[in-house]
């Protein structure tokens, strides 16, 4: 009986020395995709933001062709 006691015994602090392993790998792979998350969101977000000047420097160039053509258009001549 004593045998089977502390076979018992070890065979449940084997569980929890697995099972706090497992949680420990757990808990770093949860941060590595967190990191890589937080990396892919800065890219994006630096991305969008040059797409975007990108596309407002694009807009007041033509809003100034524009103003001009409808200057022309209401002055009857070239501006």
């Amino acid at each position: 009986k004593n045998g089977l006691k502390q076979a018992r015994s070890k065979g449940l602090k084997e569980k929890e020395a697995f099972v706090e392993d497992a949680s420990k790998e757990e808990a770093e792979i949860i941060d590595r995709i967190n990191k890589k998350a937080q990396a892919n969101l800065a890219e994006i977000k630096k991305q969008v933001a040059e797409e975007t000047e990108q596309a407002r420097e694009s807009l007041e160039s033509e809003v100034e062709a524009y103003a001009k053509a409808i200057g022309e258009k209401i002055l009857g001549r070239a501006c």
